[in-house]
């Protein structure tokens, strides 16, 4: 009892035993409760959290940011937004309105709750962000923004050069997002 009372105090969620005919030979509480009764405990606790989040607006970014040097290439990373969008898909499960701002990306959102911004530059991330940013109860920033950018982007492919070896790209740096929005954000 001593134990039970031990994890019900660490927040954790007991089902109880069932009665009936045991490995003993008896009959009493101490089976395993009946799988369907586990399933039914389980959803209506999960139906509880379900709508935790009513009301509330999140802003969520996710993916990569390309950073164009011309119109064929770009400076980009690997992200896949995977995790962007299981914790987008996560928020509106539970009652939020998701505004989920996201870089180029393979996979979706599903959830009628997320609100999808479609992004490609750091810069165009910046600007959504800090429009949807007031508005919302919360941010979650998981995006792989890129830290620098080319300072001239060139209008048509740049081409090799005969006997060219080497090529520069100058860079600058992107607004911090994440720095920005924490100056954004409310009381509360």
């Amino acid at each position: 009892q001593k134990n039970l009372e031990t994890l019900i105090s660490y927040g954790n969620h007991i089902i109880e035993p069932g009665s009936g005919f045991l490995a003993s030979q008896l009959e009493g509480k101490g089976r395993m409760e009946e799988p369907e009764k586990i399933v039914e405990i389980l959803e209506d606790y999960f139906y509880e959290k379900k709508n935790e989040l009513k009301g509330k607006e999140i802003l969520i970014t996710a993916g990569p940011t390309y950073e164009k040097i011309d119109p064929v290439r770009f400076i980009g990373n690997y992200s896949s937004g995977k995790m962007g969008i299981a914790l987008a898909e996560e928020c509106a499960r539970r009652g939020a309105k998701v505004h989920f701002v996201c870089g180029p990306i393979a996979s979706a959102t599903k959830h009628p709750n997320i609100l999808l911004t479609n992004i490609e530059s750091a810069e165009e991330m910046y600007q959504a962000a800090t429009t949807l940013f007031p508005q919302c109860q919360a941010g979650i920033l998981c995006a792989a923004v890129a830290d620098f950018t080319p300072c001239h982007v060139a209008d048509k492919k740049i081409k090799k050069q005969p006997g060219q070896e080497n090529m520069s790209i100058h860079l600058k740096t992107t607004t911090d997002i994440a720095a920005t929005l924490g100056r954004m954000k409310a009381e509360g």
